[in-house]
């Protein structure tokens, strides 16, 4: 699984950190997040089924140490306790939090977007992972 892997490397996710996955669907980048770093990961999903199964592959792995899956609108996420975000959602959805997004940026946190880049964040773009599908942000580092 090579996604988890590339973002892990971008963003330099440590034990420290705490990962939230916005559209985290069946929690496989959180479940391997957890067992590879040890990172506290809480992901986040609209669809009940998607949250049923993502529990599960959290239970199976023996992660509820680590890793919470909750189901909810993602504009009510707060979103301060996070360091590192990650998504996985439609341009239209990334929209929508574009202004939180950027908030989080500008106090530390670094994004990974999986698939669509965020354009207000633009200017604190780091790098794009393999295949140019991740978009990550950081205000550690800048790149004019």
């Amino acid at each position: 699984l090579r996604l988890p892997q590339d973002m892990l490397e971008m963003v330099s996710v440590t034990k420290d950190d705490v990962l939230y996955d916005l559209g985290c669907a069946d929690g496989r980048l959180c479940v391997q997040c957890a067992k590879t770093c040890g990172v506290r990961c809480i992901g986040y999903e609209l669809k009940p089924e998607e949250v049923l199964t993502a529990q599960e592959a959290v239970r199976r792995e023996g992660l509820e140490h680590l890793v919470e899956i909750k189901q909810g609108d993602l504009m009510e996420v707060d979103l301060t306790p996070a360091t590192v975000i990650a998504l996985c959602l439609t341009p239209w959805a990334i929209n929508l939090l574009q202004d939180r997004l950027l908030e989080s940026v500008e106090r530390g946190a670094r994004v990974a977007s999986y698939l669509w880049p965020v354009d207000m964040l633009a200017k604190y773009q780091t790098g794009t992972g393999k295949w140019n599908n991740m978009y990550f942000y950081s205000k550690k580092i800048i790149i004019q």
